[in-house]
């Protein structure tokens, strides 16, 4: 099919989806124990016993994931299976891009390449799956691939929200984004400053809990679980997520901002939870629009569009 476009002037639009390198790790002979175990190291917070983390999580990982890894020779293993199955993954993606090259192709395509979330893998005392707000979970390769672009890598906040608009504008294509952004100017400069903040979403894996993750540009996270623990993580200083300050005098004053931030992105997103979100953190007016009965209660005046 590719061919047919080589051929002719027209523009193409071509998607292709992988399973891979969800679970179950269904691996071929070709790419079955590739890689080696003995190279493989524990996670750093494969020893977190979860005691600082919402009840959730330690119920999720034993109730839901009756069979995660226990002990560290588990561990090596899953991390193995899931390194053969991105291995698997790479040759065929490998495939597509030689394809593109051999038909003349390559300098004329942009490449995008993603994915929807990411594994546990048995961090986090052998958590597993998705559904979860810590970085394994939620942090995805995103390449945008042209020779144009040149090679580097980025480090900025991007949302799947953005992959469109940036997608569009780096081939020319007008387009005017609601919620995502237009990430092309850091994608060519890494220097171009970013987002402030990133917001992100978490509905619930067969089972209702609505939790909202606010990342800021400066390597904080602040996780708001409604009826359950807050976190707050210092990226920087805590990159597995090990200590959680949502419960530390230091840190109020970094609580504070982000909550502050969480409850004007909520609102300028008009997220569902936002009223959750604010009056969970003690704002009871929140000009949201949304349908409140308890500002009958209230005797202060409410402000426009309460």
């Amino acid at each position: 099919m590719l061919k047919d476009f080589a051929a002719g002037d027209r523009p193409f639009y071509l998607t292709v989806q992988y399973w891979d390198p969800h679970g179950p790790h269904l691996i071929c002979d070709e790419f079955w124990q590739h890689t080696d175990r003995a190279a493989i190291a524990p996670w750093a917070n494969f020893a977190d016993d979860l005691s600082t983390k919402p009840v959730r999580v330690r119920r999720e990982r034993d109730d839901f994931y009756r069979r995660h890894p226990r002990t560290v020779e588990d561990l090596v293993d899953y991390i193995g299976l899931y390194c053969d199955h991105v291995a698997m993954l790479d040759a065929q993606i490998g495939r597509l891009h030689a394809a593109l090259d051999e038909i003349g192709l390559v300098d004329d395509t942009l490449v995008v390449f993603t994915s929807d979330h990411g594994d546990m893998t048995g961090a986090h005392g052998g958590l597993i799956d998705k559904g979860l707000p810590y970085e394994e979970a939620m942090r995805v390769p995103l390449v945008f691939s042209h020779p144009s672009l040149g090679p580097g890598e980025r480090d900025g906040l991007a949302l799947n929200m953005d992959i469109l608009p940036t997608a569009l504008s780096l081939l020319g294509v007008g387009f005017e984004p609601r919620h995502g952004r237009d990430l092309a100017a850091e994608v060519r400069d890494p220097g171009s400053p970013g987002r402030e903040y990133l917001l992100a979403e978490y509905h619930g894996l067969r089972f209702l809990y609505s939790q909202r993750i606010l990342v800021s540009q400066d390597g904080w996270k602040y996780v708001f679980s409604p009826g359950d623990d807050d976190e707050l993580y210092d990226l920087t200083a805590d990159p597995h997520e090990m200590t959680n300050l949502a419960p530390a005098p230091e840190a109020a004053e970094t609580l504070a901002r982000l909550r502050a931030a969480l409850m004007a992105e909520t609102a300028r997103f008009d997220d569902p939870l936002r009223d959750c979100v604010a009056k969970f953190n003690g704002q009871w007016r929140t000009g949201s629009g949304q349908f409140d009965a308890t500002s009958a209660y209230l005797t202060d005046p409410a402000p426009d569009g309460a």
